[in-house]
């Protein structure tokens, strides 16, 4: 995503690509190449941050996934709100964990607004499930993948 950020030639290029992108408030910050830093000023504001995650799937003609408490889906067009997930998933490699569920979801044959929003469900509710039994403060990116299972089946 910053590379992306920082090559104008590169965003052009992939415009054209039906991709979805997962920032965190910082590398949206960088997409959207706000020096005031308005993005990260705003992460407590809903409203701010449904019209960051939405300007970035316009700007990107994508989906924009912006990651964080209560974790935003955007096509450009609509916009969906995870309310699933804890404070414990930031942490390294929880990022790629999510990546790694949606890339999944769309090797099933999933639209992309569809395994955005529903990797960002079951990312969250496998966080969740983990925290209930490890708590919050020691969470890392592998108990996320170990309570994938059972997020799974309470999802179905």
């Amino acid at each position: 995503l910053n590379t992306i950020a920082e090559s104008k030639e590169l965003r052009e290029a992939i415009s054209s690509l039906n991709m979805i992108i997962t920032p965190h408030k910082r590398e949206a910050a960088r997409l959207l190449a706000s020096k005031d830093k308005s993005v990260q000023g705003n992460e407590n504001n809903s409203k701010v941050r449904q019209e960051i995650c939405t300007e970035l799937a316009v700007s990107y003609n994508c989906i924009a996934l912006l990651k964080g408490n209560e974790t935003l889906v955007s096509d450009g067009a609509d916009i969906w709100t995870n309310t699933m997930g804890n404070a414990g998933m930031a942490t390294a490699g929880s990022g790629d964990v999510l990546t790694g569920i949606i890339g999944s979801l769309l090797a099933q044959g999933m639209e992309p607004m569809d395994a955005a929003c529903a990797g960002a469900y079951i990312h969250g509710k496998a966080g969740d499930l983990a925290a209930e039994i490890l708590g919050e403060r020691s969470l890392m990116a592998g108990d996320i993948i170990d309570f994938l299972p059972k997020a799974f089946t309470q999802t179905t």
